[in-house]
């Protein structure tokens, strides 16, 4: 009887232990997303747009400048809200001269949207 109970507080233990490190690999995987795609959208951003985009300044170069994107409540050119489906909607369709960046896959476009959010 002993024993038995021995083994149970043991299975117990064993499987509080599991949940915890998984829960902690979860979280911990979700972490290295967030971070891969911040610095994916960064070396997209400085590959494709920074030539044009500053992004310390809201200056423009040859386009608008991007910094505290975000906090100015509407996109330069078209005016249109500061928001994950108009940044993307730039993208695809773009106003001005900006060229389009249809080319461009999904996960890409979102982490560039992503990295100018938070300039």
């Amino acid at each position: 009887m002993r024993t038995t109970a021995l083994r149970n507080a043991s299975l117990i233990t064993a499987g509080l232990m599991a949940i915890m490190v998984l829960t902690f690999a979860w979280h911990r995987s979700e972490a290295d997303t967030s971070e891969d795609i911040s610095s994916l959208g960064a070396e997209i951003f400085n590959s494709r747009c920074a030539g044009c985009h500053p992004r310390d300044s809201v200056q423009g170069g040859f386009g608008p400048g991007l910094k505290n994107l975000a906090a100015r409540g509407t996109l330069p050119v078209s005016d249109r809200p500061v928001n994950e489906a108009n940044l993307l909607r730039q993208l695809n369709e773009p106003v001005g001269v900006m060229p389009s960046f249809k080319d461009m896959d999904a996960k890409s476009k979102s982490a560039v949207v992503d990295y100018l959010l938070k300039l």
